[in-house]
């Protein structure tokens, strides 16, 4: 049997900082991406940031839906048994999902699906009933583009009062090369720290001195991987 001619119904999942899942930061304080969850059925192409792990499910798009329906329509009363089997590529799992790991750039994989499906007929020449299985062989691709936009969460406030929790103003990101963070008092623009560390955060103090319960400016710059700046401010409440 021939394969059934590939159709595809184009739906683009556009992905950028406002619209990609946001970050959530475990106990750990280590800021990470829900797992995402897709189709080959329901899309072509997808847009993810670096470093969200997805799942990848096999399906039919319309084409190959109707396909199969119209074989199953055909052999509806001979049909006794339908087995299903998967072969993905490049990855050569076997398995109806993959898991698709981080990578930068662009990557196709390509879904084979193998239906086998047993039928009963009734043999005119000498009127016994016999079985025999008929294969339909049926492909379908999914692109998974990795943008390079970088995610951070940026805190509204922080309490230096030194009970270990949240203790620092600290800035959680991902996918990024570099950053640069600066804190200046709302009045007196001073700047009171800088880091270009994302891991150094600022402990509330100014040439070793607490400073005081109070509103502060920020200014934050970070780099995608490729070299993207972008660059933020606002404020932050100091709370003791």
């Amino acid at each position: 049997m021939r394969n059934v001619p590939f159709i595809a119904i184009l739906l683009l999942l556009l992905a950028s900082c406002e619209k990609v899942p946001p970050l959530e930061i475990d106990e750990s304080g280590t800021p990470r991406l829900d797992t995402a969850r897709v189709d080959t059925k329901s899309y072509e192409e997808v847009n993810l940031p670096c470093q969200q792990v997805l799942i990848v499910e096999a399906g039919l798009d319309g084409g190959n839906s109707f396909a199969l329906s119209l074989i199953l329509a055909v052999y509806a009363e001979y049909v006794i048994w339908i087995d299903s089997s998967y072969r993905w590529a490049p990855t050569g799992d076997t398995t109806r999902t993959i898991i698709v790991p981080d990578f930068p750039g662009d990557r196709t994989y390509e879904v084979e699906i193998s239906y086998a499906i047993g039928i009963e007929y009734l043999d005119t020449n000498s009127g016994a009933w016999r079985d025999s299985t008929l294969i339909l062989l049926l492909s379908d691709e999914i692109i998974i583009r990795r943008n390079n936009i970088p995610l951070y969460v940026i805190p509204h406030a922080f309490t230096p009062n030194g009970d270990g929790f949240n203790d620092e103003f600290k800035i959680a990101a991902i996918c990024f090369s570099t950053s640069r963070l600066r804190i200046f008092d709302t009045f007196s623009n001073t700047l009171l720290f800088e880091s270009r560390e994302i891991n150094s955060g600022w402990d509330g103090t100014y040439e070793g001195k607490k400073m005081p319960v109070e509103e502060y400016r920020y200014q934050f710059e970070i780099a995608s991987v490729n070299n993207q700046v972008f660059e933020t401010e606002g404020y932050l409440q100091l709370i003791r």
